[in-house]
């Protein structure tokens, strides 16, 4: 339990508090919220201590003020672990675990679903949720509404067996959460730590001098010598953007898509990788027209800054909005889009890729040299092969055959007429009748 109270708090002292400008009447309102808050930096948060004196005397900007989440201790200058230290000073540890005065095989009675306070470690296991609901699904015609929690730490495996226990013990409903797999779940095993925001750029120098002695160890050559070469490839173009220089290949596409014209150009760096490019539609209004602008615009900056094409594919593509439906123009391979961007990313992802699988049409299929499709002529099967032609000749039909499949087709039965011998007798009712003729079999 924690003492509710600024009061013998050696990380955030009132003496140092009394430095930074806070009087009696701020220490009365951080005391008086004591109560409604669940850390200490909610405690100073300007709405609390009052614009007034966070601009006056703190020195906080009206924006910072206006923001909820604005950590007044660090802006005085409190570090993240002695924030930390208030914290369990005043609101404890939220969590029996280590109390005093209670011994470890009675810490049991108290477990709940999930691990209390970031420092809790007990909860109770996944498998006694099953079990309790075994035990009461006898005494219940329907199913039980309970949800079987599991860590953050659970695998696959984890909530295959949570069902196959759920099913072997006859329960009606299974329902499985794993901790942390909703973002906006209301309550966290372990809230977001404040010490990474420090940490951020600490481990952005750690993640570079990383990727620095990656490529050294790659590089064929002495370490003395591969260092220097390795870091200077690091921060010119891994760490940095590598802008496309001031004269490039391009290559401009006109395609329809859905009966809306789309122009698409795409330019590249001198080995080959995509680069940056460009979207003009027609038919849209400006504010249309500038919003697709900007979107080409991140798109290049990112493609500039390192992030791969295919990441932009698998998030763009099969996106779904009007205009969409059939394409005409562009490289010919795409012939259905379910959007803009849909068909803009199919044609990047083939040309740079060659992610032949995201085409409807074949590479072979547009060459003029290949097989082209079968053509019924009067000398028969007809196939260009480039200048070549192939003509597959028709077998010869017997002629008689020929006339019976007319008769057949005609309706005619193969009966002979009574009357005048003809044999183009045809089904009239349930009787028959001769087109020759005119006589019939019964029938009127």
């Amino acid at each position: 339990m924690g003492t509710a109270s600024l009061e013998r708090c050696e990380s955030v002292s009132l003496e140092r508090l009394r430095n930074a400008g806070f009087s009696e009447g701020e220490f009365a309102k951080i005391h008086a919220n004591i109560d409604s808050v669940w850390d200490a930096r909610s405690m100073f948060a300007p709405h609390i201590l009052g614009e007034e004196f966070c601009t006056g005397v703190l020195g906080i900007s009206s924006e910072d003020c206006d923001n909820p989440f604005f950590d007044t201790l660090g802006h005085i200058g409190f570090s993240a672990a002695e924030i930390e230290d208030a914290n369990a000073h005043i609101f404890g540890h939220l969590s029996i675990e280590n109390a005093p005065h209670l011994k470890a095989e009675h810490l049991a009675v108290f477990d709940c679903a999930t691990p209390g306070g970031k420092n809790g470690t007990r909860c109770i296991d996944w498998d006694a949720h099953v079990l309790m609901m075994a035990a009461a699904q006898p005494f219940i015609s329907g199913a039980i509404s309970k949800t079987i929690n599991m860590p953050s730490s659970a695998t696959i495996e984890d909530v295959r067996a949570a069902y196959d226990l759920s099913h072997s013990t006859m329960n009606k409903a299974c329902a499985v959460y794993r901790d942390g797999s909703k973002l906006s779940q209301p309550l966290m095993n372990s809230l977001v730590d404040m010490s990474s925001v420090e940490e951020e750029e600490e481990e952005e120098i750690v993640t570079v001098k990383k990727a620095v002695k990656q490529v050294a160890e790659i590089l064929p050559l002495p370490e003395e010598k591969a260092a220097p070469v390795a870091e200077a490839f690091v921060h010119n173009y891994i760490a940095s953007r590598q802008p496309l220089p001031a004269v490039r290949d391009s290559r401009t596409m006109k395609a329809s898509v859905g009966g809306h014209t789309v122009y698409l150009t795409s330019s590249k760096y001198d080995d080959g990788r995509l680069g940056e490019i460009m979207i003009t539609t027609s038919k849209e209004g400006a504010a249309w027209r500038s919003l697709l602008n900007q979107f080409a615009i991140a798109v290049s900056i990112g493609l500039q800054y390192g992030v791969p094409l295919d990441a932009f594919v698998k998030s763009f593509t099969f996106q779904k909005f009007e205009p969409s439906g059939m394409v005409t123009g562009g490289s010919n391979r795409v012939k259905m889009a379910t959007s803009l961007v849909d068909y803009i990313f199919r044609e990047l992802a083939i040309d740079y890729l060659g992610r032949n699988d995201l085409a409807h049409v074949s590479e072979e299929d547009l060459e003029v040299t290949s097989i082209s499709r079968p053509e019924i002529t009067e000398d028969g099967v007809a196939r260009n092969q480039g200048e070549s032609r192939n003509v597959q000749m028709t077998l010869d039909v017997d002629p008689e055959s020929t006339m019976r499949q007319q008769a057949r087709e005609a309706g005619f039965t193969g009966d002979i007429c009574a009357e005048c011998g003809g044999s183009q007798m045809v089904r009239n009712g349930t009787c028959l009748k001769c087109n020759s003729c005119g006589a019939t079999t019964g029938c009127s």
